[in-house]
């Protein structure tokens, strides 16, 4: 089977949160992080690394067909302050965390430093309104998920055992087997990175990864 990886393989929506510590020359200098990718064959993956950027976890969610739909509908009442955003957004010394979003081909791939303190600074501040804007589309998907039992935060992810579990191993598709490996390539592609190259897309930036 062949699998087209722009077009299948990508994810349509990707985000990756990853905290820091205070000293790089601790062991352990990172403490891990997870990113989620949402699938054009509406399958939910959930990545976790460790603070070495192994996967220590990964699970895989089958959601109904309308939600890559309510997605894009989401990405087009939100994409017109996109073009306007810079591709990193950060904070003053050393940053705590930081939160990677990819919405599709047409955007770039966007960072953004302890988002969490950056929406709370003043309204006039320039920064803190692109945190408050990424912040914004992350809600935007964490209620729709949430009808579905996915739990989505900057910092955290669950699910509800009553409404969604994991798909077992066995009942993957050659496609979601292709995803699996992609989703590890970039996620410690990325953690290694920790911000976007050049202002480059997420596409590209993907394609960085399989070269």
């Amino acid at each position: 089977m062949v699998i087209d990886r722009n077009e299948t393989v990508a994810p349509l929506f990707w985000y990756l949160y990853r905290p820091q510590v205070a000293s790089r020359r601790d062991d352990n200098h990172a403490a891990g992080g997870f990113n989620v990718a949402l699938y054009p064959d509406h399958t939910l993956v959930f990545c976790k690394f460790d603070g070495l950027n192994r996967m220590t976890d990964r699970c895989t969610f089958q959601l109904p067909a309308e939600v890559t739909g309510r997605y894009m509908m989401i990405l087009d009442s939100q994409s017109w302050w996109m073009g306007k955003l810079p591709r990193e957004i950060r904070t003053d010394g050393r940053a705590s965390s930081v939160s990677l979003f990819g919405f599709t081909r047409q955007h770039p791939l966007f960072s953004c430093e302890d988002i969490n303190t950056l929406v709370l600074a003043p309204f006039n501040s320039q920064r803190g309104m692109y945190a408050r804007r990424l912040r914004g589309m992350l809600e935007c998907m964490t209620e729709m998920l949430y009808e579905y039992g996915i739990e989505l935060g900057v910092d955290k992810f669950g699910w509800d055992w009553q409404y969604i579990r994991p798909l077992e191993e066995m009942q993957a598709t050659p496609v979601q087997a292709a995803q699996a490996s992609w989703d590890t390539q970039s996620a410690q592609y990325y953690s290694a990175q920790q911000f976007p190259q050049d202002g480059a897309s997420y596409y590209e930036q993907q394609e960085r990864i399989a070269q």
